[in-house]
């Protein structure tokens, strides 16, 4: 069966995809500091060792995924800081931390659930958002993103594991 664009999305299918999650488009997201930004693209994800999901900005730029604030500090101690240090330039600054192994969990609102062993920048002094990059993280999963048609029809992101 050929889909033409604008054609509703459907179940995730095999062969590549377990699950998909709604998408958040132009979320408002306010930091630790009381600065207010738009996530361009946001998901729903839950590092290891915490307790509920977090919000994160899905930026396939980014070279690492990136954590600050009170979820480095959970991640400080679980992984006790022992990764190889790294720094990082982002384009509102240069940002210093550690590279630590984690799991994330991609919680499925159809389909089933996908962790992923990834590697997390930890940097405490980072200000913005909890942030979901490319390597050891995205490019360890098979996704595709549906931009959504409407308010009845949100922007959908789609996963499965690679291989």
């Amino acid at each position: 069966m050929t889909r033409s664009i604008g054609e509703t999305a459907g179940a995730p299918t095999a062969p590549w995809c377990c699950g998909r999650t709604e998408c958040i488009a132009d979320h408002p997201w306010r930091n630790r500091f009381g600065a207010e930004q738009n996530l361009l693209l946001a998901i729903t994800a839950r590092l290891q060792g915490r307790p509920n999901d977090d919000l994160f900005l899905l930026d396939t730029a980014a070279a690492w995924s990136l954590v600050g604030g009170d979820i480095a500090e959970a991640l400080g101690r679980l992984a006790g800081g022992s990764g190889a240090p790294v720094t990082m330039d982002t384009r509102l600054v240069t940002v210093h931390g550690t590279l630590e192994r984690v799991t994330f969990t991609l919680p499925a609102d159809a389909g089933e659930d996908l962790q992923v062993d990834a590697t997390v920048m930890v940097a405490h002094e980072w200000r913005g958002p909890p942030v979901i990059g490319f390597h050891c993280m995205l490019d360890r999963l098979r996704f595709a993103v549906d931009p959504g048609v409407d308010s009845d029809h949100p922007p959908l992101f789609y996963f499965g594991p690679c291989g």
